[in-house]
């Protein structure tokens, strides 16, 4: 139940049994199960420009490259390391945390860090020795990842079911996301490899999917959004009203990254609007990810 009066929202993210709300003005709104104070936003809580859920906790980065931390605290879970600073990115896990620093670099924190003793550990707050050139961070429930510059991902935490296993070979990637137990990345081509647990399907990608410009996960199943075909329509046509005269086409085109007219004469254009064109039939060709459409328009010719 999406509270009365949230006013514009411009990001949010889902813990287990909550929902965060990131505002246009910088604050937070949190509603849902509360039993570990999960929504009880810290009073003056300002400045955030990204939110992330956990089992019962929740994560605020500000833009001071600050971390703030609410809820259940059992696992220190919620308790950022009095050092981190310069954090540009946060994910929360079931228990633990994820913090990209402005250096490449991750910090963990909660259930899993090495040496603390802390349960569940499989080592998902542990990153591997060495590792940097980060550009984003992706937590399940018992592991995370990493997408580095060059493409390739980095996993680490609970194995049980494969969710940290990448698959040999996988590259060109540009986002990630975890969900309970699954892992899925999305290349550069708009097409998507997952990997780890698939008792819902949430690793079977569908056949015939398309280009896919984002995603996300959730406990066990699997979000993708696919880029839509582009759309031509003609405003206006414009005769060539005498003779020797010559006309106009205006269109609205959407979707697309291209266009390419063709008509007589072996007429070509990349324009979108034409300007001073002979009479005759012309073709659009709009494409953009999601693929291509074509529009016929006729100039009429002057009676």
């Amino acid at each position: 139940t999406v509270p009365a009066g949230l006013g514009v929202v411009q990001a949010i993210a889902a813990g287990h049994f909550h929902t965060i709300a990131l505002k246009q003005n910088g604050t937070v709104a949190c509603w849902g199960r509360n039993v570990e104070s999960q929504c009880n936003v810290p009073a003056g809580l300002a400045n955030v420009i990204a939110v992330s859920g956990g089992w019962k906790h929740s994560l605020a980065l500000k833009s001071d490259g600050l971390v703030a931390a609410w809820g259940n605290n059992s696992t220190v879970s919620q308790t950022p390391p009095a050092s981190l600073s310069g954090v540009t990115r946060i994910a929360a896990g079931s228990q633990h945390n994820i913090a990209l620093r402005s250096n490449g670099t991750v910090t963990c924190w909660g259930a899993g860090t090495a040496n603390t003793g802390i349960s569940p550990n499989f080592g998902q707050a542990a990153p591997p020795a060495g590792l940097g050139g980060v550009t984003r961070i992706a937590a399940g429930q018992n592991h995370s990842a990493a997408l580095k510059s060059d493409g390739t991902v980095v996993c680490w935490g609970q194995n049980t079911n494969q969710q940290t296993s990448v698959p040999a070979g996988l590259g060109g990637v540009v986002a990630i996301a975890a969900g309970n137990s699954h892992t899925i990345a999305l290349r550069s081509n708009g097409t998507v490899a997952a990997w780890g647990l698939n008792t819902s399907g949430q690793t079977t990608v569908p056949a015939g999917l398309g280009v896919v410009t984002g995603l996300g996960a959730g406990g066990q199943h699997t979000l993708a959004v696919v880029a839509s075909a582009p759309t031509a329509v003609l405003v206006s046509s414009t005769p060539a009203t005498c003779s020797g005269a010559t006309g106009a086409i205006d269109v609205t085109v959407t979707n697309a990254t291209s266009v390419a007219w063709s008509g007589p004469g072996g007429f070509a254009s990349s324009s979108l609007d034409l300007a001073s064109v002979a009479a005759g039939a012309y073709t659009l060709v709009a494409s953009g990810p999601g693929g291509s459409t074509t529009l016929n328009v006729t100039v009429a010719a002057a009676p």
